[in-house]
């Protein structure tokens, strides 16, 4: 039996939303997951790991600057439960705000979606929509 995973949920969840209103907000495109993560068998980690895949990169990236342009981009971290930032993911955060992207971590996709619509200047209404498995339904959260 596979192992069940909360956090591809919040993330699959996440981009169901993204993938819904992309062709209202073409800048969305640029945003997109890094498969960083995972439990793979050796052969595998070995060569994603001569790629250049590193611990501590989180899971996703808007790569557009914010309103202000004040910042590159924004790293999002998805985690589930009780789970927090590794040291390596809290190195990274550091690191990336150090040379002007912003680092957010949330536990639910509408809090990650909250996040995008500010830093894009998306309309309000838009985090009334998303969906969880790929399916629209209502959502509350705040700006």
């Amino acid at each position: 039996m596979k192992k069940r995973s909360p956090e591809h949920d919040i993330q699959a969840a996440f981009f169901a939303w993204v993938h819904y209103l992309e062709p209202h907000y073409p800048r969305l495109r640029l945003i997109y997951a890094i498969p960083n993560g995972g439990h793979r068998d050796i052969r595998t980690a070995m060569r994603l790991k001569a790629e250049g895949v590193r611990a501590g990169v989180p899971d996703v990236l808007l790569s557009h600057p914010n309103l202000d342009n004040t910042k590159h981009g924004l790293y999002i971290e998805f985690k589930a439960g009780k789970n927090k930032l590794t040291k390596e993911q809290a190195y990274f955060f550091v690191t990336a705000r150090s040379v002007g992207y912003e680092c957010v971590e949330c536990h639910e996709w509408g809090e990650a979606a909250a996040h995008v619509v500010r830093w894009l200047g998306m309309a309000a209404e838009c985090l009334l929509v998303g969906g969880n498995s790929g399916e629209i339904s209502v959502k509350t959260a705040t700006l």
